[in-house]
């Protein structure tokens, strides 16, 4: 057949393979051709827009089957394989154009080396052994880490401190909330029609992490080997060049476009911390394992092999990046954890109290946060003792759940008294009508309660503080005291 005279050459390119003809054209009315006995697999050649993406799929007037998808990358030719599995009937291909929302970058499918050899540089045993990883379809990824403001967009809360730089990547995270963000915006980029049919968000594999990462290389960094660090402060913020989290998006990119991969904050990836096809099993059962290391940990954890596992438990250490792609199951609303109850035990006299959080949802942990200073992990959880006035932040987490609504308490510390003389004695005054006032004189060291006079000469050395349930002890204030 002559390709170029065919009625549908203008908007189509032909192909044969393995016998089936199959013909893409542009029309608004799709091309049917009739399917030989058998499976074929079909080479389609399509001219794409600029800044479009292409999806393809058939379907079958006569047999019902599932449709399959293949995505064409930037505007360009590329083929495209589509399997065509039918016993007869007519299948119909059509190609629709969309435009990927921004931010996301096209990985292409291939095949990479996975893990590290004992002689590279920081190298540690469970990167090993060194396997081939295929990667069958490709996918679109995050070219940055999620923001603090796409996160607080989608999920309607922030649990990050007030103040917080919102181009920060999102940290104090579980997995299950950077699953459930995933969730929430796949759906309403679904609303919208701003992702093609039979595409999710979700997170990236582990293995897709390290193929994006790499982006080709094979070296310790996507930039090099780099032995001595001269480089990293050029693509990683690490402790070289900063102490804390940074904006997404300000250094270089590695070979393929994808930001702050190493170092800034590490991203959590699907599934569980698990050893490699033949390594050895280290007994780190029920833990995840973030990549790509952190602002504050050693360079070698910046490696693009380098493993972390942790708990699934918020961190300021742990944030995540999306990637878009075929949807392989369905992705359920997470249960949510029950908010936490909380009670205040406050010392006899007030100078001290001690918070404690409890949660009926079973396995689930309360964390706490005061004025931005947050334990970590391995850190006590409540009770917590606070001897300063405090804005205590409460909330409850247990792995795949929602973390549950935030509890804030508002620790105040009362004003102090006031002393004053009157007709040459000491008054002790305060503006709280609950408040009690006590006093004390300085030899004795012994607090007493204020009868509402004090009979003694307006020179008399003296200390006050005032007290009120459900507030610290106000500061004490002196009087010609030493």
């Amino acid at each position: 057949m002559d390709e170029g005279n065919h009625p549908w050459a203008g908007g189509c390119r032909l192909l044969f393979a393995g016998g089936l003809l199959l013909a893409l054209h542009l029309a608004a009315q799709p091309l049917e051709l009739q399917l030989p006995l058998g499976a074929e697999t079909v080479a389609i050649r399509h001219q794409v827009p600029p800044n479009q993406r292409a999806i393809l799929w058939t379907s079958s007037d006569l047999v019902t089957w599932e449709p399959r998808y293949a995505f064409v990358s930037d505007g360009g030719r590329e083929p495209v394989h589509l399997p065509a599995e039918a016993s007869w009937g007519f299948v119909r291909l059509e190609v629709r154009a969309f435009t990927v929302p921004p931010g996301l970058v096209w990985i292409r499918p291939g095949v990479f080396l996975m893990g590290s050899d004992p002689y590279e540089q920081g190298h540690n045993p469970d990167e090993g052994p060194v396997h081939e990883v295929r990667i069958d379809k490709g996918f679109w990824m995050g070219a940055t880490e999620v923001t603090v403001r796409q996160f607080t967009d989608v999920m309607r809360y922030n649990p990050l401190p007030q103040g917080t730089d919102p181009r920060e990547p999102i940290r104090r995270i579980t997995v299950g909330e950077a699953e459930e963000y995933c969730r929430r915006l796949t759906a309403r980029h679904r609303e919208l029609g701003l992702i093609p049919p039979g595409t999710a968000y979700r997170l990236p594999s582990e293995a897709e992490w390290e193929y994006a990462c790499r982006a080709g290389t094979t070296t310790r960094y996507s930039w090099g080997d780099d032995p001595d660090y001269q480089l990293m402060p050029r693509y990683a913020w690490c402790r070289l060049n900063c102490g804390g989290p940074q904006p997404v998006g300000q250094l270089l990119p590695n070979p393929w476009g994808l930001y702050d991969m190493h170092g800034n904050v590490f991203e959590w990836c699907l599934g569980w911390y698990a050893p490699y096809p033949g390594g050895e099993r280290l007994g780190t059962d029920k833990l995840r394992n973030p990549r790509g290391g952190s602002y504050y940990c050693p360079l070698d954890y910046l490696r693009s092999a380098s493993r972390h596992p942790d708990a699934d438990l918020p961190s300021d250490l742990i944030g995540f990046r999306v990637v878009l792609a075929a949807e392989c199951e369905t992705v359920l609303p997470l249960q949510q954890v029950a908010i936490p109850e909380v009670t205040l035990h406050w010392a006899e006299d007030g100078t001290w109290v001690e918070i404690d959080a409890t949660t009926t949802t079973p396995e689930a942990t309360c964390h706490l946060e005061t004025n931005g200073w947050k334990p970590s992990p391995s850190s006590p959880t409540p009770p917590v003792r606070l001897k300063q006035p405090a804005t205590v932040r409460i909330a409850a987490f247990r792995p795949n759940w929602t973390r549950s609504e935030e509890v804030q308490v508002e620790i105040r510390r009362l004003p102090p008294p006031r002393i004053e003389t009157e007709r040459g004695a000491l008054v002790l005054l305060h503006d709280d009508p609950a408040a009690v006032i006590e006093y004390q004189w300085p030899e004795e060291g012994v607090w007493r309660f204020y009868p509402g006079a004090l009979p003694v000469p307006a020179d008399t050395p003296l200390r006050a503080r005032a007290r009120k349930p459900g507030w610290l002890t106000s500061v004490v204030v002196r009087h010609n005291a030493p």
